[in-house]
Protein backbone atom coordinates (compact mmCIF):
# COMPACT_ATOMS: atom_id res chain seq x y z
CA UNK A 1 0.00 0.00 0.00
CA UNK A 2 1.38 3.44 -0.90
CA UNK A 3 1.29 6.20 1.64
CA UNK A 4 1.89 9.92 1.63
CA UNK A 5 4.29 10.86 4.38
CA UNK A 6 4.17 14.62 4.28
CA UNK A 7 2.40 14.99 7.64
CA UNK A 8 3.83 17.98 9.55
CA UNK A 9 4.44 15.87 12.66
CA UNK A 10 7.12 13.81 10.89
CA UNK A 11 10.70 14.78 11.77
CA UNK A 12 13.03 13.89 8.89
CA UNK A 13 16.50 12.84 9.98
CA UNK A 14 19.07 13.09 7.19
CA UNK A 15 22.06 11.42 8.78
CA UNK A 16 24.46 13.33 6.56
CA UNK A 17 23.37 16.59 8.26
CA UNK A 18 23.98 17.99 11.72
CA UNK A 19 21.12 17.62 14.17
CA UNK A 20 21.01 18.80 17.77
CA UNK A 21 20.39 15.90 20.15
CA UNK A 22 17.61 17.72 21.97
CA UNK A 23 15.54 17.76 18.79
CA UNK A 24 14.61 14.09 19.35
CA UNK A 25 11.94 15.33 21.72
CA UNK A 26 10.25 17.50 19.09
CA UNK A 27 8.18 14.70 17.62
CA UNK A 28 6.91 11.20 18.22
CA UNK A 29 7.90 10.26 14.65
CA UNK A 30 11.21 10.04 12.80
CA UNK A 31 12.00 9.38 9.16
CA UNK A 32 15.53 8.02 8.77
CA UNK A 33 17.09 8.36 5.34
CA UNK A 34 20.36 8.94 3.46
CA UNK A 35 19.02 10.12 0.11
CA UNK A 36 18.26 13.59 -1.25
CA UNK A 37 15.09 12.36 -2.99
CA UNK A 38 16.87 12.43 -6.37
CA UNK A 39 17.63 9.10 -8.04
CA UNK A 40 21.12 8.66 -9.50
CA UNK A 41 20.67 5.06 -10.67
CA UNK A 42 18.91 1.74 -10.12
CA UNK A 43 20.02 -1.78 -9.23
CA UNK A 44 18.52 -5.23 -8.70
CA UNK A 45 20.16 -8.16 -6.94
CA UNK A 46 19.52 -11.83 -7.62
CA UNK A 47 19.41 -13.83 -4.40
CA UNK A 48 20.36 -10.88 -2.18
CA UNK A 49 18.53 -8.13 -0.40
CA UNK A 50 19.22 -4.39 -0.34
CA UNK A 51 20.61 -3.57 3.11
CA UNK A 52 20.73 -0.21 4.91
CA UNK A 53 22.19 0.46 8.35
CA UNK A 54 20.35 3.02 10.48
CA UNK A 55 20.75 4.46 13.95
CA UNK A 56 17.76 4.83 16.28
CA UNK A 57 17.79 7.30 19.17
CA UNK A 58 19.07 5.93 22.46
CA UNK A 59 16.51 7.96 24.38
CA UNK A 60 12.96 6.70 24.54
CA UNK A 61 11.36 3.63 23.02
CA UNK A 62 11.17 3.58 19.23
CA UNK A 63 9.48 1.25 16.77
CA UNK A 64 9.90 0.80 13.02
CA UNK A 65 6.34 0.84 11.72
CA UNK A 66 7.06 1.39 8.02
CA UNK A 67 9.78 0.93 5.43
CA UNK A 68 9.67 3.16 2.33
CA UNK A 69 11.32 1.99 -0.90
CA UNK A 70 11.83 3.88 -4.16
CA UNK A 71 11.60 1.19 -6.83
CA UNK A 72 9.92 -0.12 -9.96
CA UNK A 73 8.97 -3.52 -11.37
CA UNK A 74 10.67 -5.04 -14.39
CA UNK A 75 10.13 -8.14 -16.50
CA UNK A 76 7.03 -10.24 -16.92
CA UNK A 77 5.44 -13.60 -16.42
CA UNK A 78 4.38 -12.90 -12.82
CA UNK A 79 1.34 -11.69 -10.93
CA UNK A 80 2.20 -8.35 -9.28
CA UNK A 81 -0.61 -8.88 -6.76
CA UNK A 82 0.85 -12.10 -5.35
CA UNK A 83 4.60 -11.72 -6.03
CA UNK A 84 5.99 -10.33 -2.80
CA UNK A 85 8.81 -8.04 -1.74
CA UNK A 86 10.01 -8.84 1.79
CA UNK A 87 11.38 -6.38 4.34
CA UNK A 88 13.25 -7.33 7.50
CA UNK A 89 14.27 -5.21 10.46
CA UNK A 90 17.43 -6.69 11.96
CA UNK A 91 19.52 -5.93 15.03
CA UNK A 92 23.16 -4.85 14.93
CA UNK A 93 24.17 -8.47 14.32
CA UNK A 94 21.80 -8.83 11.34
CA UNK A 95 19.42 -11.10 13.27
CA UNK A 96 15.82 -10.55 12.20
CA UNK A 97 13.61 -8.77 14.74
CA UNK A 98 10.55 -8.57 12.52
CA UNK A 99 9.44 -8.86 8.93
CA UNK A 100 6.63 -7.89 6.57
CA UNK A 101 5.91 -7.91 2.88
CA UNK A 102 4.18 -5.96 0.15
CA UNK A 103 3.09 -7.10 -3.32
CA UNK A 104 5.01 -5.94 -6.37
CA UNK A 105 1.98 -3.91 -7.41
CA UNK A 106 2.99 -1.42 -4.68
CA UNK A 107 5.50 -0.04 -7.22
CA UNK A 108 4.99 0.96 -10.88
CA UNK A 109 6.13 -1.12 -13.82
CA UNK A 110 8.61 0.55 -16.14
CA UNK A 111 11.45 3.04 -16.12
CA UNK A 112 10.00 5.49 -13.58
CA UNK A 113 10.69 4.59 -9.96
CA UNK A 114 8.24 5.66 -7.24
CA UNK A 115 8.00 5.47 -3.48
CA UNK A 116 6.03 2.58 -2.01
CA UNK A 117 5.59 1.53 1.60
CA UNK A 118 5.85 -1.77 3.46
CA UNK A 119 3.97 -1.63 6.76
CA UNK A 120 5.96 -3.25 9.57
CA UNK A 121 4.50 -4.83 12.74
CA UNK A 122 5.97 -2.15 15.08
CA UNK A 123 9.50 -3.55 15.52
CA UNK A 124 11.27 -2.08 18.53
CA UNK A 125 14.79 -0.79 17.82
CA UNK A 126 17.52 0.96 19.79
CA UNK A 127 20.87 2.14 18.52
CA UNK A 128 22.22 0.53 15.35
CA UNK A 129 19.85 -1.61 13.30
CA UNK A 130 19.51 -2.77 9.70
CA UNK A 131 16.68 -2.79 7.19
CA UNK A 132 16.79 -5.49 4.50
CA UNK A 133 14.54 -5.14 1.47
CA UNK A 134 14.48 -8.47 -0.39
CA UNK A 135 12.37 -8.44 -3.59
CA UNK A 136 13.58 -11.88 -4.70
CA UNK A 137 14.64 -10.45 -8.04
CA UNK A 138 15.53 -12.72 -10.95
CA UNK A 139 16.89 -12.16 -14.45
CA UNK A 140 13.40 -12.17 -15.96
CA UNK A 141 11.54 -10.25 -13.26
CA UNK A 142 12.06 -8.29 -10.07
CA UNK A 143 12.34 -4.83 -8.59
CA UNK A 144 14.87 -2.17 -9.48
CA UNK A 145 15.71 -0.24 -6.30
CA UNK A 146 16.87 3.36 -6.74
CA UNK A 147 20.08 4.65 -5.22
CA UNK A 148 21.59 8.07 -4.45
CA UNK A 149 25.31 8.52 -5.16
CA UNK A 150 25.57 12.30 -4.78
CA UNK A 151 28.45 13.13 -2.45
CA UNK A 152 28.91 9.49 -1.47
CA UNK A 153 32.32 7.95 -0.82
CA UNK A 154 33.36 4.57 0.48
CA UNK A 155 33.70 6.15 3.93
CA UNK A 156 30.22 7.64 4.26
CA UNK A 157 27.85 5.06 2.79
CA UNK A 158 25.45 2.90 4.78
CA UNK A 159 24.26 0.54 2.06
CA UNK A 160 25.05 -3.08 1.38
CA UNK A 161 23.81 -6.33 -0.11
CA UNK A 162 22.82 -9.48 1.78
CA UNK A 163 20.07 -11.14 3.74
CA UNK A 164 18.93 -11.41 7.34
CA UNK A 165 21.41 -13.49 9.32
CA UNK A 166 24.35 -12.57 7.05
CA UNK A 167 27.00 -9.87 7.25
CA UNK A 168 26.21 -7.35 4.49
CA UNK A 169 28.56 -6.82 1.54
CA UNK A 170 29.34 -3.29 0.27
CA UNK A 171 27.58 -2.10 -2.89
CA UNK A 172 29.33 -2.12 -6.26
CA UNK A 173 29.94 1.63 -6.11
CA UNK A 174 29.63 4.27 -3.35
CA UNK A 175 25.90 4.83 -3.09
CA UNK A 176 23.05 4.61 -0.59
CA UNK A 177 19.77 2.90 -1.36
CA UNK A 178 16.68 5.05 -1.49
CA UNK A 179 15.22 3.10 1.38
CA UNK A 180 13.87 4.87 4.45
CA UNK A 181 12.82 3.72 7.91
CA UNK A 182 9.86 5.40 9.60
CA UNK A 183 10.03 5.29 13.41
CA UNK A 184 7.38 6.09 15.97
CA UNK A 185 7.16 6.10 19.75
CA UNK A 186 3.57 4.88 19.45
CA UNK A 187 4.43 1.20 19.01
CA UNK A 188 1.40 -0.99 19.19
CA UNK A 189 2.75 -3.40 21.77
CA UNK A 190 -0.82 -4.46 21.43
CA UNK A 191 -2.47 -7.71 22.08
CA UNK A 192 -5.73 -8.85 20.53
CA UNK A 193 -7.76 -6.71 22.91
CA UNK A 194 -6.24 -3.52 21.46
CA UNK A 195 -5.95 -4.40 17.80
CA UNK A 196 -9.18 -6.34 17.37
CA UNK A 197 -7.25 -9.44 16.32
CA UNK A 198 -7.23 -12.85 17.99
CA UNK A 199 -4.25 -15.21 17.78
CA UNK A 200 -4.94 -18.95 17.90
CA UNK A 201 -2.05 -21.28 18.72
CA UNK A 202 -1.19 -24.59 20.34
CA UNK A 203 2.56 -24.13 20.81
CA UNK A 204 4.38 -22.36 23.66
CA UNK A 205 6.75 -20.49 21.36
CA UNK A 206 9.73 -22.77 21.92
CA UNK A 207 10.78 -25.44 19.39
CA UNK A 208 12.15 -28.73 20.69
CA UNK A 209 12.36 -30.38 17.26
CA UNK A 210 11.91 -29.69 13.55
CA UNK A 211 10.77 -31.57 10.45
CA UNK A 212 10.40 -31.29 6.69
CA UNK A 213 8.31 -33.43 4.36
CA UNK A 214 8.76 -34.12 0.65
CA UNK A 215 6.04 -34.48 -1.95
CA UNK A 216 2.41 -33.77 -1.17
CA UNK A 217 2.59 -34.54 2.56
CA UNK A 218 1.16 -31.58 4.43
CA UNK A 219 1.28 -30.54 8.07
CA UNK A 220 -2.18 -29.67 9.33
CA UNK A 221 -3.31 -27.78 12.42
CA UNK A 222 -6.95 -27.70 13.54
CA UNK A 223 -8.34 -24.55 15.14
CA UNK A 224 -11.68 -23.53 16.61
CA UNK A 225 -12.50 -19.80 16.48
CA UNK A 226 -14.41 -17.96 19.20
CA UNK A 227 -18.07 -17.23 18.67
CA UNK A 228 -18.74 -14.60 16.08
CA UNK A 229 -17.84 -13.89 12.47
CA UNK A 230 -14.13 -14.07 11.67
CA UNK A 231 -11.64 -14.00 8.81
CA UNK A 232 -8.12 -15.43 8.80
CA UNK A 233 -5.91 -12.38 8.36
CA UNK A 234 -2.45 -13.98 8.68
CA UNK A 235 -0.65 -17.25 9.35
CA UNK A 236 2.47 -17.43 11.52
CA UNK A 237 5.05 -20.11 10.74
CA UNK A 238 8.13 -20.89 12.85
CA UNK A 239 10.61 -22.34 10.40
CA UNK A 240 13.97 -22.05 8.65
CA UNK A 241 15.52 -23.14 5.38
CA UNK A 242 18.17 -25.81 4.85
CA UNK A 243 20.39 -26.84 1.97
CA UNK A 244 22.16 -24.82 -0.68
CA UNK A 245 19.32 -22.32 -0.94
CA UNK A 246 19.46 -22.27 -4.73
CA UNK A 247 16.20 -21.23 -6.30
CA UNK A 248 14.77 -19.90 -3.03
CA UNK A 249 12.85 -17.24 -4.92
CA UNK A 250 11.41 -19.76 -7.37
CA UNK A 251 10.74 -22.67 -5.01
CA UNK A 252 7.43 -22.30 -3.21
CA UNK A 253 5.54 -23.74 -0.27
CA UNK A 254 1.75 -23.90 -0.13
CA UNK A 255 -0.70 -22.62 2.45
CA UNK A 256 -4.38 -23.51 2.43
CA UNK A 257 -7.18 -22.62 4.82
CA UNK A 258 -9.55 -25.59 4.85
CA UNK A 259 -12.95 -26.14 6.37
CA UNK A 260 -13.77 -28.89 8.85
CA UNK A 261 -13.87 -31.45 6.03
CA UNK A 262 -10.45 -30.33 4.68
CA UNK A 263 -11.96 -28.62 1.66
CA UNK A 264 -9.84 -25.54 0.80
CA UNK A 265 -11.56 -22.19 1.16
CA UNK A 266 -8.37 -20.22 0.56
CA UNK A 267 -5.08 -21.18 -1.10
CA UNK A 268 -1.79 -19.47 -2.04
CA UNK A 269 1.86 -20.26 -2.70
CA UNK A 270 4.82 -18.34 -1.26
CA UNK A 271 8.58 -18.40 -2.00
CA UNK A 272 11.15 -20.09 0.23
CA UNK A 273 12.85 -16.69 0.31
CA UNK A 274 10.44 -15.62 3.07
CA UNK A 275 12.64 -17.66 5.41
CA UNK A 276 16.33 -17.70 6.30
CA UNK A 277 18.47 -20.50 7.71
CA UNK A 278 17.84 -19.06 11.17
CA UNK A 279 14.66 -20.58 12.62
CA UNK A 280 12.26 -17.75 13.40
CA UNK A 281 8.64 -16.68 13.11
CA UNK A 282 7.42 -15.46 9.73
CA UNK A 283 4.03 -13.81 9.49
CA UNK A 284 2.34 -14.44 6.15
CA UNK A 285 -0.43 -11.94 5.45
CA UNK A 286 -3.21 -13.52 3.45
CA UNK A 287 -4.35 -11.57 0.40
CA UNK A 288 -7.30 -11.49 0.56
CA UNK A 289 -8.47 -12.45 4.06
CA UNK A 290 -10.22 -15.84 4.24
CA UNK A 291 -13.67 -16.02 5.90
CA UNK A 292 -14.21 -19.03 8.17
CA UNK A 293 -17.19 -20.64 9.83
CA UNK A 294 -16.69 -22.98 12.75
CA UNK A 295 -13.68 -25.30 13.14
CA UNK A 296 -11.10 -25.04 10.37
CA UNK A 297 -7.65 -26.33 9.41
CA UNK A 298 -4.43 -24.70 8.24
CA UNK A 299 -2.62 -26.90 5.72
CA UNK A 300 1.09 -26.26 5.09
CA UNK A 301 2.89 -28.18 2.32
CA UNK A 302 6.62 -27.52 2.18
CA UNK A 303 7.36 -29.23 -1.16
CA UNK A 304 10.78 -30.04 0.28
CA UNK A 305 13.64 -31.98 -1.23
CA UNK A 306 16.70 -33.63 0.26
CA UNK A 307 18.98 -30.85 -0.94
CA UNK A 308 16.74 -27.84 -0.22
CA UNK A 309 13.71 -27.26 1.91
CA UNK A 310 12.11 -25.75 4.98
CA UNK A 311 12.25 -27.16 8.49
CA UNK A 312 9.03 -26.48 10.40
CA UNK A 313 9.42 -26.07 14.14
CA UNK A 314 7.84 -28.63 16.51
CA UNK A 315 6.80 -27.91 20.08
CA UNK A 316 6.71 -31.11 22.17
CA UNK A 317 6.32 -29.55 25.61
CA UNK A 318 2.62 -30.34 25.76
CA UNK A 319 0.87 -31.88 22.80
CA UNK A 320 -2.69 -30.76 22.16
CA UNK A 321 -3.65 -33.47 19.69
CA UNK A 322 -4.53 -30.80 17.12
CA UNK A 323 -1.58 -31.37 14.79
CA UNK A 324 -2.29 -33.72 11.91
CA UNK A 325 -1.07 -34.83 8.48
CA UNK A 326 -3.01 -34.45 5.26
CA UNK A 327 -3.55 -32.79 1.92
CA UNK A 328 -6.44 -30.91 0.30
CA UNK A 329 -9.63 -32.90 0.73
CA UNK A 330 -8.42 -35.42 3.29
CA UNK A 331 -6.51 -36.13 6.46
CA UNK A 332 -3.88 -38.88 6.39
CA UNK A 333 -2.94 -41.60 8.83
CA UNK A 334 -0.39 -40.43 11.36
CA UNK A 335 2.93 -41.78 10.11
CA UNK A 336 5.58 -39.86 11.98
CA UNK A 337 8.45 -40.66 14.32
CA UNK A 338 6.82 -38.87 17.28
CA UNK A 339 3.42 -39.70 18.83
CA UNK A 340 0.62 -37.54 17.49
CA UNK A 341 -0.48 -36.43 20.96
CA UNK A 342 3.01 -35.06 21.71
CA UNK A 343 3.39 -32.86 18.62
CA UNK A 344 2.40 -29.25 18.02
CA UNK A 345 3.31 -27.98 14.56
CA UNK A 346 4.43 -24.39 15.14
CA UNK A 347 1.76 -22.76 13.00
CA UNK A 348 -0.51 -20.01 14.31
CA UNK A 349 -3.36 -17.99 12.86
CA UNK A 350 -4.39 -14.40 13.38
CA UNK A 351 -8.13 -13.73 13.15
CA UNK A 352 -9.92 -10.45 12.86
CA UNK A 353 -13.65 -9.78 12.92
CA UNK A 354 -15.27 -10.45 9.55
Amino acid sequence: MRRQWSAPSVLVLCLGCALVASSWALSDELLLKYDDDVKDGIQSYGGSGHVVKFEAPEDGTWYVDRVDVCASQYGGGFDPATTLCMAYVCDANMQALGQAQAPYRTWPHGQQQAWGSIDMPDVQVKGAFYVVVAPGSLANRGLYVAYDSTGKTADNIHAGAGNAGQAPRPPKEPWDWMIRAHLTTMGAGAGPEETGTTVLKWDDGSAEDKQSFAGSTGMVVRFEPPEGTWVVDAVGIFAGTYGAGEGANRTAFSLAICDEKMQPVGFAMYPYALFTSDMHWVKVDLLPDVPIQGPFHVLYIGNCMQTDGIYLGIDTSKGAGKSLLGQPGQLSDWNFRLPQNSVNWMIRVELKPG
